[in-house]
């Protein structure tokens, strides 16, 4: 009754023009702090996640023996699907939502899964070593604020060495919408970074209806490190 209630006030703040404006003001600067204390999550792919997973493996290949990173990472079910896969190789994920990592601690630990650990961290203050030689997210770059989001890919430009996927909500104009959340200009901001030098880009639309408005649309981005 209570979620009904809540989910309904919601409904009617995003209608009302002033109203919708400061809620989401609200919301866009509270993110990290929201996020942080959500609560748990059961270790469960998503039907998105699980194209997602289609997308990342078809971009691995016959790849074998390697480390790869999830910014985002919720309670890990992408990155232990993955370890199922690829036997030999080592990953890692990385999310604020405290609860969400706990229970995909504790099931990696029942489960005895030894190549999937995960670290409760915000991209923000991300101080870790984060060389790998794959780096995925999904759905999770769009709560960055614009000079956050440039922080963390200069952090990574020269710390990935074979590709970036990612599925993120991409800007239809050259700069970022402010939603309850944002909409980058991710090719604007690979070029500004300096990216274009390391990594051939790619970005191609997709279509889910949650994903698509006039001012934005659902994008698959993978970027490939070029040969020395």
């Amino acid at each position: 009754m209570i979620a009904k209630l809540l989910r309904l006030i919601w409904i009617i703040l995003k209608h009302i023009p002033v109203i919708k404006g400061i809620t989401f003001y609200i919301l866009r600067n509270s993110r990290y702090l929201f996020w942080r204390f959500r609560g748990g999550k059961p270790v469960q792919l998503g039907p998105g996640n699980i194209v997602f997973l289609e997308e990342v493996k078809n971009q691995i290949g016959d790849e074998n023996n390697f480390k790869l990173i999830e910014f985002g990472c919720a309670a890990g079910p992408s990155l232990i699907d993955l370890s199922r896969t690829y036997l030999d190789s080592q990953f890692l994920g990385f999310d604020i939502r405290k609860g969400a990592v706990r229970e995909g601690q504790k099931y990696i630990e029942s489960h005895k899964i030894k190549n999937v650990g995960l670290v409760n961290s915000n991209l923000v203050d991300l101080e870790d070593d984060i060389s790998c030689d794959f780096l995925i997210s999904r759905a999770t770059l769009i709560y960055l604020s614009p000079k956050d989001l440039k922080r963390l890919l200069y952090k990574v430009k020269y710390k990935v060495r074979k590709k970036i996927i990612f599925q993120e909500i991409h800007s239809r104009t050259n700069t970022p919408i402010k939603h309850y959340y944002f909409a980058h200009s991710f090719k604007d901001i690979f070029i500004e970074l300096g990216y274009e030098e390391l990594f051939s880009i790619a970005i191609e639309d997709m279509y889910f209806d949650n994903w698509e408005s006039k001012d934005w649309r659902g994008v698959s981005i993978v970027l490939e490190r070029k040969e020395a």
